[in-house]
């Protein structure tokens, strides 16, 4: 048998957009470098999927360990579907018409089997449907007779009690109708998409939302990378339909945009704004939510969360966040940090977290919602709203303000900011990795406090930036 052509991640791939696919066949070298956000994604899925295999006990594992071994798999998965002894397969392999799938487990029904999917989320979407529908196609040409088609997922509403429940933890719903519903589709589809790596040149295809949608594509550095510094993919009182249909025109600058479609006063600030290199967003508003802590005892707290798929916490659900740590810098020159820790002894640390937090008159964070989860914790009301009451979320402030610079746009977090704005800038560590190193280390350590007070203390020049700055 000759190596495939397509599996499941290109196909899904080429659905987007066919330039990835070529890419990402003959052009590896050109893809961008992968996130810490999106490395911590990959694991998540992995580490659901092995767990949901439990769901199945007793199965064969047929995963391969390198690429070169994919047509072995092929031949030992039909070998273990003969005999009748094995009645679950975890990553059955099989390939029909160039297309290679794995299919997380693969269960003896009789005479048949059923195909069960494994997605990490709470609820299913349009891509998983068509993976699905991809995998059926591949297993119908393999001449495996499918009575049903599911795919699992997590349950929104499970709730950890002290002991992992994986038939609540996990739900499923069978896809058999629709994903036989989409044969041809899936069959024109494939063609299609054989013929453009056939082919001998990348596909001419423009940049537009397909860049982003479903996925962030791992290329678009490569395909980006003629658009000038000073591009009007910038500006954000634009919609981006209306900015890639201006690409599409050959329209780059801010300076190249008709006059007649310069309609709102926000639209002129951002163009210049790009166009001088310079920030923008207005003072008065800035003055009017943050002038008070220039007078009043404020601490500027960093909080580190957790969104676990599976919960380990008692009363927790899937991706509830769970408070790791927090870093609270006073506006009187005092840190104080915090590691929540493990289980036992969260509630004495929340209850201290309080207790010094009743101290300030305002309570400055950075996307107040992780700070209002830590305080829908406490059972207090009195205390919930009192707190509630003192918080100034700075990037809300910037939003309301109409915050814009040249280089992001919108703020997208704290590091943004730092380095754009302030001199003294140095970089922040990266969020991913302070949770990564707080999982193997709940009670904190002194690099991982000095990490936190960065962020705090960051927090507290940037908001004296934005009321000072003339």
């Amino acid at each position: 048998m000759a190596n495939h052509i397509l599996s499941k991640s290109t196909f899904i791939r080429a659905k987007q957009c066919t330039k990835s696919l070529y890419l990402n066949k003959f052009h590896k070298e050109l893809r961008d470098r992968i996130s810490p956000e999106q490395l911590a994604i990959f694991r998540r899925g992995t580490n659901v999927g092995i767990l949901a295999r439990d769901l199945f006990p007793g199965g064969i594992d047929m995963s391969p360990k390198s690429p070169s071994q994919y047509q072995k798999k092929v031949a030992e998965t039909a070998a273990a579907m003969l005999d009748h002894s094995v009645t679950v397969i975890y990553e059955a392999v099989f390939q029909y018409n160039d297309v290679l799938i794995m299919l997380d487990i693969l269960v003896r029904n009789g005479d048949g089997w059923n195909a069960y999917e494994v997605k990490s989320s709470l609820k299913i979407s349009e891509t998983y449907v068509t993976d699905a529908a991809l995998q059926y196609y591949v297993l119908l040409g393999s001449g495996i007779n499918i009575i049903d088609f599911q795919l699992v997922y997590i349950n929104s509403e499970y709730i950890f009690n002290g002991e992992l429940d994986l038939n609540e933890l996990f739900t499923s719903i069978s896809v058999i109708d629709t994903v036989k519903a989409k044969i041809s589709e899936i069959e024109t589809e494939v063609h299609q998409f054989k013929q453009v790596l056939s082919a001998n040149k990348i596909p001419e295809i423009a940049i537009g939302t397909q860049c982003e949608n479903p996925y962030p594509c791992d290329f678009k550095g490569f395909c980006w990378k003629n658009i000038p510094t000073k591009s009007i993919l910038k500006l954000t009182s634009f919609s981006e339909e209306q900015l890639f249909d201006f690409v599409k025109k050959g329209i780059y600058l801010p300076s190249q945009i008709p006059f007649d479609f310069i309609q709102t006063e926000l639209q002129q600030i951002q163009i210049q704004s790009i166009n001088t290199n310079t920030s923008f967003w207005n003072k008065e508003i800035i003055k009017q939510y943050l002038s008070p802590i220039t007078e009043q005892k404020t601490a500027f707290i960093k909080t580190v969360i957790h969104q676990p798929a599976v919960p380990a916490i008692n009363g927790t659900k899937p991706y509830q966040q769970v408070l790791l740590a927090i870093s609270i810098s006073s506006s009187e020159n005092t840190t104080k940090t915090f590691f929540i820790g493990d289980e036992i002894s969260q509630k004495g640390n929340l209850k201290n977290v309080f207790d010094f937090l009743s101290q300030f008159n305002h309570l400055v964070t950075f996307n107040a919602f992780n700070l209002l989860q830590l305080i829908y914790l406490q059972q207090d009301i009195s205390i919930r709203n009192s707190i509630s009451e003192r918080i100034l979320d700075l990037n809300e402030i910037l939003e309301k303000a109409d915050f814009f610079h040249p280089s992001i746009s919108k703020p997208q977090n704290l590091n943004d900011l730092n380095k754009i704005l302030l001199s003294s800038y140095s970089n922040l560590k990266n969020e991913s990795y302070l949770i990564s190193d707080l999982l193997i280390t709940p009670n904190g350590s002194t690099s991982l406090k000095f990490s936190l007070e960065q962020y705090s203390l960051a927090l507290k020049q940037l908001s004296n930036y934005f009321i000072f700055e003339k």
